[in-house]
């Protein structure tokens, strides 16, 4: 009999926010990344998409705020997520800031962004 290994197809990360209408529009309006509808009752959740990259957002509920503090902040070489995109600088100029949302490791030969917010 034949072994048939499992193929992994994709990742996604997921975060915990204050807000997840505010931040799914931030990921829309800065980063260009789209969403179709909320989850939950009251709506809570949010998978927001660019191209085959999606990012998972859940809204903490009142009590629990502010959400988890991002990994930088408690160890400065660390980030949440890494992002491989085609061309970084392309990516500075759509969002619109000269800034940088995000910054860039020039140790991975793909362009790769860490997006904070």
């Amino acid at each position: 009999m034949a072994h048939h290994q499992t193929v992994f197809l994709e990742a996604a990360p997921f975060f915990l926010t204050d807000d997840v209408f505010a931040t799914a529009e931030y990921y829309r309006d800065k980063l260009g990344f789209s969403f179709e509808t909320f989850f939950g009752d009251p709506p809570s959740f949010v998978i927001v998409r660019r191209n085959s990259a999606r990012i998972l957002f859940r809204q903490v509920p009142a009590n629990a705020r502010p959400a988890p503090r991002p990994n930088h902040a408690k160890f400065a070489p660390t980030i949440d997520a890494y992002i491989w995109v085609s061309d970084v600088d392309a990516l500075a100029v759509d969002s619109g800031n000269a800034t940088r949302p995000f910054s860039i490791n020039p140790s991975i030969p793909t362009a790769a962004a860490s997006v904070a917010r």
